[in-house]
């Protein structure tokens, strides 16, 4: 089973996140490609949530590319 612990804050820090193999008990680090659009959607929970902070000015846009 693989486990992303603080995947929004990850998301948000930067392209590098720590993958952990709880199987195995091994740890991995990745890098994402996410556009800052696509990291936004991911850290807000989806579509709908995303639209909802939007909505009531909670939405503030990474400034990360």
């Amino acid at each position: 089973m693989l486990r992303v612990e603080n995947v929004r804050d990850a998301l948000k820090a930067g392209t590098e996140i720590e993958i952990r193999n709880i199987t195995r008990d091994e740890t991995y680090r990745a890098r994402h490609r996410l556009f800052a659009e696509e990291r936004d959607l991911v850290v807000a929970g989806g579509q709908i949530p995303l639209l909802r902070e939007r909505s009531a000015g909670q939405y503030r846009r990474s400034s990360r590319p």
